[in-house]
């Protein structure tokens, strides 16, 4: 294999690993949620109120606090959404 093909092989892998990374998604607008230690938190049902969290994103980091109950979702008025038809 030639050192330019070896140079295209090493460039594919580095664009895979990029997309695969968890930094990708961040790009996307997703969130990487952490407790003080550092640890992952991967459930919601891992948290309670009061759990202090940091909040990861793109463009950097945000502390929070988990609050108390979670709002119920309902349905929004028609004059808060608009109507498609």
């Amino acid at each position: 294999m030639s050192l330019r093909r070896k140079g295209d092989a090493v460039t594919s892998m580095t664009r895979v690993l990029e997309s695969l990374s968890h930094k990708s998604a961040l790009k996307r607008g997703f969130a990487l949620v952490t407790r003080p230690d550092g640890s992952l938190v991967r459930r919601a049902a891992e948290l309670s109120a009061g759990d202090a969290v940091q909040i990861g994103f793109d463009d950097g980091q945000a502390p929070a606090v988990i609050g108390g109950e979670t709002p119920k979702r309902g349905k929004k008025r028609e004059a808060e959404t608009g109507s498609l038809f």
